[in-house]
Protein backbone atom coordinates (compact mmCIF):
# COMPACT_ATOMS: atom_id res chain seq x y z
CA UNK A 1 0.00 0.00 0.00
CA UNK A 2 2.59 2.31 -0.10
CA UNK A 3 2.45 2.85 -3.76
CA UNK A 4 0.34 5.70 -5.55
CA UNK A 5 -2.79 4.25 -7.30
CA UNK A 6 -2.35 5.52 -10.87
CA UNK A 7 -5.18 5.31 -13.25
CA UNK A 8 -6.55 5.29 -16.85
CA UNK A 9 -10.04 7.08 -17.16
CA UNK A 10 -12.31 6.68 -20.48
CA UNK A 11 -14.76 10.13 -20.13
CA UNK A 12 -14.73 11.71 -23.51
CA UNK A 13 -15.17 11.32 -27.10
CA UNK A 14 -11.98 10.74 -28.12
CA UNK A 15 -10.96 8.11 -25.79
CA UNK A 16 -13.63 5.92 -27.14
CA UNK A 17 -12.77 6.61 -30.71
CA UNK A 18 -9.41 5.67 -29.97
CA UNK A 19 -10.53 1.97 -29.65
CA UNK A 20 -12.89 0.17 -31.71
CA UNK A 21 -16.55 0.51 -31.66
CA UNK A 22 -19.29 -1.80 -33.21
CA UNK A 23 -22.80 -1.00 -33.11
CA UNK A 24 -22.17 1.42 -30.46
CA UNK A 25 -22.31 5.13 -30.09
CA UNK A 26 -20.46 8.41 -27.90
CA UNK A 27 -22.82 10.64 -26.27
CA UNK A 28 -22.39 12.61 -23.43
CA UNK A 29 -19.10 10.92 -22.95
CA UNK A 30 -20.73 7.71 -22.40
CA UNK A 31 -21.58 4.69 -24.92
CA UNK A 32 -24.60 3.25 -25.38
CA UNK A 33 -26.39 0.91 -28.16
CA UNK A 34 -27.36 2.27 -31.46
CA UNK A 35 -30.80 3.24 -31.61
CA UNK A 36 -31.32 1.16 -34.79
CA UNK A 37 -28.72 -1.79 -34.16
CA UNK A 38 -29.41 -5.57 -33.51
CA UNK A 39 -29.22 -6.70 -30.04
CA UNK A 40 -25.42 -5.77 -28.34
CA UNK A 41 -23.21 -3.43 -29.04
CA UNK A 42 -19.48 -3.97 -28.50
CA UNK A 43 -16.20 -1.55 -27.21
CA UNK A 44 -12.31 -2.72 -27.38
CA UNK A 45 -10.37 -0.39 -25.50
CA UNK A 46 -7.00 1.06 -26.46
CA UNK A 47 -3.91 -1.09 -25.29
CA UNK A 48 -3.29 0.42 -21.95
CA UNK A 49 0.36 0.53 -21.08
CA UNK A 50 1.18 0.20 -17.11
CA UNK A 51 5.13 0.62 -18.05
CA UNK A 52 5.96 -2.19 -15.88
CA UNK A 53 6.82 -6.15 -16.29
CA UNK A 54 4.00 -7.86 -14.79
CA UNK A 55 2.17 -5.42 -13.72
CA UNK A 56 -0.93 -6.27 -10.86
CA UNK A 57 -3.77 -4.50 -12.02
CA UNK A 58 -6.42 -3.10 -8.86
CA UNK A 59 -9.37 -2.28 -10.00
CA UNK A 60 -11.93 -1.34 -12.63
CA UNK A 61 -14.73 1.17 -12.05
CA UNK A 62 -17.78 1.97 -14.34
CA UNK A 63 -20.68 4.13 -13.98
CA UNK A 64 -24.15 3.81 -15.48
CA UNK A 65 -27.28 5.54 -15.85
CA UNK A 66 -29.37 5.22 -12.42
CA UNK A 67 -32.26 5.99 -14.79
CA UNK A 68 -31.75 3.14 -17.56
CA UNK A 69 -29.95 0.59 -16.21
CA UNK A 70 -27.96 -0.96 -19.08
CA UNK A 71 -27.68 -5.33 -18.98
CA UNK A 72 -23.61 -5.64 -19.97
CA UNK A 73 -20.34 -8.18 -19.86
CA UNK A 74 -16.69 -7.05 -19.38
CA UNK A 75 -14.02 -9.01 -20.95
CA UNK A 76 -10.17 -7.92 -19.05
CA UNK A 77 -6.99 -8.95 -21.28
CA UNK A 78 -3.12 -8.54 -20.13
CA UNK A 79 0.02 -9.63 -20.82
CA UNK A 80 3.82 -8.84 -21.42
CA UNK A 81 3.88 -8.41 -25.44
CA UNK A 82 2.72 -5.82 -27.56
CA UNK A 83 3.22 -7.74 -30.46
CA UNK A 84 2.13 -11.42 -31.95
CA UNK A 85 2.43 -13.23 -35.08
CA UNK A 86 -0.94 -12.67 -37.32
CA UNK A 87 -1.80 -14.09 -40.89
CA UNK A 88 1.95 -14.69 -41.15
CA UNK A 89 3.60 -11.32 -40.43
CA UNK A 90 4.28 -10.04 -37.07
CA UNK A 91 1.52 -7.12 -36.08
CA UNK A 92 1.54 -4.83 -33.42
CA UNK A 93 -1.23 -5.36 -30.86
CA UNK A 94 -2.21 -1.58 -30.48
CA UNK A 95 -2.98 -1.54 -34.32
CA UNK A 96 -4.30 -4.40 -34.08
CA UNK A 97 -7.18 -3.43 -32.17
CA UNK A 98 -8.19 -0.25 -34.39
CA UNK A 99 -7.88 -2.03 -37.71
CA UNK A 100 -11.14 -2.12 -39.34
CA UNK A 101 -10.85 -4.58 -42.15
CA UNK A 102 -10.57 -6.94 -39.35
CA UNK A 103 -13.69 -8.39 -38.20
CA UNK A 104 -14.62 -8.10 -34.87
CA UNK A 105 -15.35 -11.91 -34.34
CA UNK A 106 -12.01 -12.40 -35.63
CA UNK A 107 -10.04 -10.20 -33.61
CA UNK A 108 -11.59 -11.43 -30.75
CA UNK A 109 -10.76 -15.02 -31.25
CA UNK A 110 -7.35 -14.10 -32.16
CA UNK A 111 -7.13 -12.56 -28.44
CA UNK A 112 -8.37 -15.61 -26.44
CA UNK A 113 -4.74 -16.50 -25.46
CA UNK A 114 -4.63 -12.98 -23.03
CA UNK A 115 -8.36 -13.24 -21.52
CA UNK A 116 -7.91 -12.98 -17.62
CA UNK A 117 -11.10 -12.18 -16.35
CA UNK A 118 -14.89 -12.25 -17.71
CA UNK A 119 -17.13 -10.32 -15.46
CA UNK A 120 -21.56 -9.95 -16.44
CA UNK A 121 -23.41 -6.62 -14.90
CA UNK A 122 -20.64 -5.32 -12.21
CA UNK A 123 -19.57 -1.82 -12.34
CA UNK A 124 -16.42 -2.53 -9.65
CA UNK A 125 -14.46 -4.68 -10.67
CA UNK A 126 -11.46 -6.13 -8.71
CA UNK A 127 -8.58 -7.13 -10.74
CA UNK A 128 -6.23 -8.59 -8.85
CA UNK A 129 -5.02 -11.63 -10.48
CA UNK A 130 -4.75 -10.25 -13.58
CA UNK A 131 -1.22 -9.34 -14.92
CA UNK A 132 0.78 -8.39 -17.30
CA UNK A 133 2.45 -4.71 -18.63
CA UNK A 134 -0.50 -4.08 -21.67
CA UNK A 135 -4.17 -4.78 -20.00
CA UNK A 136 -7.05 -3.57 -22.20
CA UNK A 137 -10.98 -4.69 -22.43
CA UNK A 138 -13.81 -5.71 -24.09
CA UNK A 139 -17.25 -3.99 -22.88
CA UNK A 140 -20.43 -5.88 -24.30
CA UNK A 141 -24.03 -3.62 -24.00
CA UNK A 142 -26.77 -5.70 -24.71
CA UNK A 143 -30.11 -3.77 -25.79
CA UNK A 144 -33.47 -3.76 -24.11
CA UNK A 145 -36.08 -1.69 -24.31
CA UNK A 146 -34.27 1.68 -23.44
CA UNK A 147 -30.87 2.06 -23.98
CA UNK A 148 -28.44 2.24 -21.14
CA UNK A 149 -25.71 4.47 -20.68
CA UNK A 150 -22.29 3.66 -19.39
CA UNK A 151 -19.22 6.43 -18.75
CA UNK A 152 -16.73 7.14 -16.71
CA UNK A 153 -14.33 4.21 -17.07
CA UNK A 154 -11.50 3.98 -14.79
CA UNK A 155 -8.60 1.19 -14.46
CA UNK A 156 -6.33 1.60 -11.27
CA UNK A 157 -2.78 -0.16 -10.51
CA UNK A 158 -0.66 -1.35 -9.65
CA UNK A 159 -2.47 -3.55 -6.89
CA UNK A 160 -2.72 -2.62 -3.45
CA UNK A 161 -4.40 -4.71 -0.74
CA UNK A 162 -5.14 -4.44 3.14
CA UNK A 163 -3.27 -7.91 3.46
CA UNK A 164 0.01 -6.11 3.74
CA UNK A 165 -0.97 -4.75 7.30
CA UNK A 166 -2.29 -8.07 8.63
CA UNK A 167 0.23 -10.38 10.46
CA UNK A 168 2.68 -12.20 8.22
CA UNK A 169 1.03 -15.36 8.81
CA UNK A 170 -2.04 -13.87 7.05
CA UNK A 171 0.27 -12.36 3.92
CA UNK A 172 0.75 -15.90 2.15
CA UNK A 173 0.59 -16.34 -1.32
CA UNK A 174 -2.96 -17.30 -2.44
CA UNK A 175 -3.83 -16.28 -5.86
CA UNK A 176 -7.76 -17.24 -4.67
CA UNK A 177 -7.46 -15.81 -1.30
CA UNK A 178 -10.92 -15.51 0.50
CA UNK A 179 -9.44 -12.96 3.24
CA UNK A 180 -8.40 -10.93 0.41
CA UNK A 181 -11.26 -10.60 -1.11
CA UNK A 182 -13.41 -10.18 1.92
CA UNK A 183 -11.20 -7.23 2.82
CA UNK A 184 -11.60 -5.71 -0.49
CA UNK A 185 -15.22 -4.93 -0.07
CA UNK A 186 -14.41 -2.76 2.75
CA UNK A 187 -10.80 -1.26 0.62
CA UNK A 188 -13.25 -0.25 -2.11
CA UNK A 189 -15.84 1.53 0.18
CA UNK A 190 -12.36 3.31 1.85
CA UNK A 191 -10.81 3.94 -1.55
CA UNK A 192 -14.51 5.72 -2.87
CA UNK A 193 -14.93 7.79 0.00
CA UNK A 194 -11.34 9.00 0.18
CA UNK A 195 -11.75 10.06 -3.90
CA UNK A 196 -15.38 12.20 -2.56
CA UNK A 197 -13.48 13.65 0.03
CA UNK A 198 -10.74 14.48 -2.75
CA UNK A 199 -13.04 16.04 -5.14
CA UNK A 200 -14.60 18.32 -2.73
CA UNK A 201 -12.91 20.98 -3.65
CA UNK A 202 -14.24 21.02 -7.54
CA UNK A 203 -17.57 20.80 -6.32
CA UNK A 204 -17.58 23.47 -4.17
CA UNK A 205 -16.15 25.62 -7.57
CA UNK A 206 -18.55 27.12 -9.75
CA UNK A 207 -16.28 26.97 -12.85
CA UNK A 208 -15.86 23.09 -12.72
CA UNK A 209 -18.81 21.88 -10.98
CA UNK A 210 -20.79 20.05 -13.29
CA UNK A 211 -25.04 18.73 -13.30
CA UNK A 212 -26.32 17.83 -9.92
CA UNK A 213 -23.16 19.41 -7.75
CA UNK A 214 -23.99 22.92 -10.30
CA UNK A 215 -27.56 22.61 -9.02
CA UNK A 216 -26.92 21.84 -5.33
CA UNK A 217 -24.91 25.39 -5.18
CA UNK A 218 -27.72 27.09 -6.67
CA UNK A 219 -29.62 26.09 -3.87
CA UNK A 220 -27.08 28.46 -1.68
CA UNK A 221 -28.76 31.48 -3.42
CA UNK A 222 -31.95 30.36 -3.55
CA UNK A 223 -31.99 29.71 -6.72
CA UNK A 224 -35.05 26.78 -6.18
CA UNK A 225 -35.90 26.02 -10.03
CA UNK A 226 -31.93 25.85 -11.39
CA UNK A 227 -32.86 23.33 -13.89
CA UNK A 228 -34.47 25.88 -16.38
CA UNK A 229 -30.96 27.63 -16.37
CA UNK A 230 -28.61 26.64 -19.13
CA UNK A 231 -25.36 25.61 -17.51
CA UNK A 232 -23.33 28.40 -19.06
CA UNK A 233 -25.94 30.76 -18.04
CA UNK A 234 -26.09 29.36 -14.20
CA UNK A 235 -22.67 29.69 -13.96
CA UNK A 236 -22.63 33.42 -15.31
CA UNK A 237 -25.82 34.15 -12.30
CA UNK A 238 -23.73 32.02 -9.69
CA UNK A 239 -20.75 33.90 -10.26
CA UNK A 240 -22.44 37.53 -10.00
CA UNK A 241 -25.23 36.04 -7.72
CA UNK A 242 -24.66 38.57 -4.99
CA UNK A 243 -24.40 41.61 -7.08
CA UNK A 244 -27.69 40.65 -9.31
CA UNK A 245 -29.73 39.98 -5.89
CA UNK A 246 -28.86 43.40 -4.86
CA UNK A 247 -30.95 44.32 -7.71
CA UNK A 248 -33.60 42.12 -7.42
CA UNK A 249 -37.33 43.51 -7.56
CA UNK A 250 -36.02 46.79 -9.69
CA UNK A 251 -35.92 47.40 -13.14
CA UNK A 252 -32.43 47.07 -13.80
CA UNK A 253 -32.78 43.72 -12.30
CA UNK A 254 -35.03 42.48 -14.85
CA UNK A 255 -32.52 43.92 -17.49
CA UNK A 256 -29.92 41.73 -16.06
CA UNK A 257 -31.23 38.97 -15.21
CA UNK A 258 -33.29 38.74 -19.10
CA UNK A 259 -30.18 39.62 -20.58
CA UNK A 260 -28.45 36.81 -18.89
CA UNK A 261 -31.45 34.30 -20.46
CA UNK A 262 -31.84 35.62 -23.69
CA UNK A 263 -28.51 36.71 -24.79
CA UNK A 264 -29.68 40.85 -25.45
CA UNK A 265 -31.15 43.57 -23.04
CA UNK A 266 -34.75 43.66 -22.69
CA UNK A 267 -36.87 47.34 -23.64
CA UNK A 268 -38.89 48.15 -20.42
CA UNK A 269 -42.06 50.15 -20.83
CA UNK A 270 -43.71 51.52 -17.64
CA UNK A 271 -46.59 52.95 -17.18
CA UNK A 272 -45.49 56.25 -16.14
CA UNK A 273 -43.77 56.99 -19.17
CA UNK A 274 -46.13 56.62 -21.08
CA UNK A 275 -48.55 58.96 -19.15
CA UNK A 276 -48.26 61.82 -21.02
CA UNK A 277 -49.39 60.83 -24.29
CA UNK A 278 -52.16 59.36 -22.75
CA UNK A 279 -53.38 62.70 -22.14
CA UNK A 280 -54.71 63.22 -25.83
CA UNK A 281 -57.09 61.25 -26.54
CA UNK A 282 -56.13 60.22 -29.76
CA UNK A 283 -53.59 58.32 -28.36
CA UNK A 284 -55.44 56.82 -24.78
CA UNK A 285 -57.07 53.91 -26.32
CA UNK A 286 -54.36 52.48 -28.58
CA UNK A 287 -52.08 53.34 -25.81
CA UNK A 288 -54.11 51.42 -23.32
CA UNK A 289 -54.84 48.41 -25.29
CA UNK A 290 -50.76 48.57 -25.73
CA UNK A 291 -49.73 48.86 -22.29
CA UNK A 292 -52.71 48.69 -20.14
CA UNK A 293 -54.77 51.02 -17.84
CA UNK A 294 -53.20 49.85 -14.65
CA UNK A 295 -50.64 52.39 -13.59
CA UNK A 296 -48.61 49.88 -11.64
CA UNK A 297 -47.22 47.97 -14.69
CA UNK A 298 -44.52 47.42 -16.96
CA UNK A 299 -44.14 46.12 -20.33
CA UNK A 300 -41.35 43.73 -21.13
CA UNK A 301 -40.29 43.37 -24.74
CA UNK A 302 -37.98 41.37 -26.22
CA UNK A 303 -37.77 40.33 -29.76
CA UNK A 304 -38.81 37.42 -31.00
CA UNK A 305 -35.48 35.57 -32.87
CA UNK A 306 -33.89 35.01 -29.21
CA UNK A 307 -36.49 32.43 -28.38
CA UNK A 308 -36.21 28.99 -30.19
CA UNK A 309 -39.03 27.01 -28.46
CA UNK A 310 -42.15 27.84 -26.40
CA UNK A 311 -40.47 26.09 -23.06
CA UNK A 312 -38.07 29.34 -23.17
CA UNK A 313 -40.54 31.88 -23.35
CA UNK A 314 -42.65 29.99 -20.51
CA UNK A 315 -39.33 29.98 -18.67
CA UNK A 316 -38.69 34.01 -19.34
CA UNK A 317 -41.66 34.32 -18.02
CA UNK A 318 -41.24 32.46 -14.45
CA UNK A 319 -38.06 34.40 -14.43
CA UNK A 320 -39.46 37.66 -14.61
CA UNK A 321 -41.98 36.26 -12.41
CA UNK A 322 -39.39 35.77 -9.56
CA UNK A 323 -37.70 38.50 -10.06
CA UNK A 324 -40.24 41.47 -10.30
CA UNK A 325 -41.62 44.26 -7.76
CA UNK A 326 -44.35 41.53 -6.06
CA UNK A 327 -47.21 44.71 -6.08
CA UNK A 328 -47.03 45.30 -9.85
CA UNK A 329 -48.45 43.66 -13.00
CA UNK A 330 -46.39 43.07 -15.91
CA UNK A 331 -46.48 41.69 -19.36
CA UNK A 332 -44.10 39.76 -21.58
CA UNK A 333 -44.28 40.83 -25.66
CA UNK A 334 -42.14 39.06 -28.23
CA UNK A 335 -41.42 41.59 -30.82
CA UNK A 336 -41.85 40.68 -34.41
CA UNK A 337 -39.92 41.85 -37.56
CA UNK A 338 -42.49 43.23 -39.39
CA UNK A 339 -45.04 46.67 -39.23
CA UNK A 340 -48.52 45.90 -37.52
CA UNK A 341 -51.06 48.73 -37.21
CA UNK A 342 -52.13 49.61 -33.92
CA UNK A 343 -49.23 46.53 -32.61
CA UNK A 344 -45.72 47.02 -31.15
CA UNK A 345 -44.12 48.45 -33.82
CA UNK A 346 -41.05 50.64 -33.33
CA UNK A 347 -39.15 52.97 -35.97
CA UNK A 348 -35.71 51.30 -35.59
CA UNK A 349 -35.92 48.61 -34.19
CA UNK A 350 -38.63 46.55 -36.11
CA UNK A 351 -39.88 48.78 -38.53
CA UNK A 352 -39.35 46.44 -41.45
CA UNK A 353 -41.04 45.65 -44.25
CA UNK A 354 -41.13 42.13 -45.73
CA UNK A 355 -40.80 41.57 -49.60
CA UNK A 356 -42.66 40.58 -52.18
CA UNK A 357 -42.73 37.15 -52.57
CA UNK A 358 -44.97 34.91 -55.25
CA UNK A 359 -47.96 32.92 -54.09
CA UNK A 360 -47.26 29.37 -54.35
CA UNK A 361 -50.14 26.51 -53.11
CA UNK A 362 -47.36 24.36 -51.12
CA UNK A 363 -49.12 24.55 -48.02
CA UNK A 364 -46.50 26.72 -46.34
CA UNK A 365 -47.40 30.27 -47.79
CA UNK A 366 -49.06 32.78 -46.66
CA UNK A 367 -51.10 35.93 -47.51
CA UNK A 368 -48.56 38.94 -46.56
CA UNK A 369 -49.29 41.56 -43.95
CA UNK A 370 -48.86 44.34 -45.80
CA UNK A 371 -52.10 44.76 -48.21
CA UNK A 372 -53.32 47.64 -50.01
CA UNK A 373 -56.72 47.51 -49.92
CA UNK A 374 -58.68 48.67 -46.32
CA UNK A 375 -61.32 50.78 -44.60
CA UNK A 376 -60.55 53.81 -43.46
CA UNK A 377 -61.21 52.25 -39.91
CA UNK A 378 -57.93 50.83 -40.49
CA UNK A 379 -56.00 54.04 -42.42
CA UNK A 380 -57.07 55.66 -38.60
CA UNK A 381 -55.38 52.89 -36.90
CA UNK A 382 -52.25 53.20 -38.62
CA UNK A 383 -52.29 57.07 -38.41
CA UNK A 384 -52.57 56.47 -34.45
CA UNK A 385 -50.16 53.61 -34.43
CA UNK A 386 -47.64 55.74 -36.43
CA UNK A 387 -48.30 58.80 -33.93
CA UNK A 388 -47.71 56.93 -30.91
CA UNK A 389 -45.42 55.08 -32.05
CA UNK A 390 -43.46 57.84 -33.38
CA UNK A 391 -44.05 59.97 -29.67
CA UNK A 392 -42.71 56.63 -27.75
CA UNK A 393 -39.80 55.82 -29.90
CA UNK A 394 -37.70 58.58 -28.14
CA UNK A 395 -38.28 56.39 -25.42
CA UNK A 396 -37.09 53.12 -27.10
CA UNK A 397 -34.19 54.78 -27.85
CA UNK A 398 -33.15 56.14 -24.87
CA UNK A 399 -33.30 53.07 -23.03
CA UNK A 400 -31.72 50.98 -25.79
CA UNK A 401 -28.81 53.08 -25.12
CA UNK A 402 -29.21 52.93 -21.30
CA UNK A 403 -30.05 49.17 -21.50
CA UNK A 404 -26.42 48.58 -23.31
CA UNK A 405 -24.47 50.97 -21.19
CA UNK A 406 -25.20 49.00 -17.60
CA UNK A 407 -25.01 45.76 -19.41
CA UNK A 408 -21.57 46.84 -20.23
CA UNK A 409 -20.67 47.78 -16.92
CA UNK A 410 -22.65 44.84 -15.61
Amino acid sequence: MDGKLNYFIFNKESDYRRGCLLNMTVEGGGLQVERDSVERGLFLSRILDSREVEMEWHRLCIRRDEKRQAAFRVSIYAGNQKSFVFRGGETDLGQFVCRGDIAFEEKLQCMLPWLQKQVTGQDDILLHGVTGRYLWFLLEIYRQQEAGKLYDIQVYFPKQSWMGYLPEIYQKEDKDSFLERYLGIFQTIYEDFNEEIRQVPQKLDMESAKGEHLAWLAEWLDIEESYIWPENQLRVLLKNGVSLYKRRGTRQGIIDFVTLYTGEPPFIVENHQIRRFKKDGAYLENLQKLYGSNPYSFTVLVREEVFHSIWQQKTLIKIIDDIKPVQMDWQLVMIKPYIFAGLFSYIGINSVLGKYSAMALDGHSAIPFVALQGSCVVARQAEVCACAAAQTHSIMRKERRRNEEDYEKF
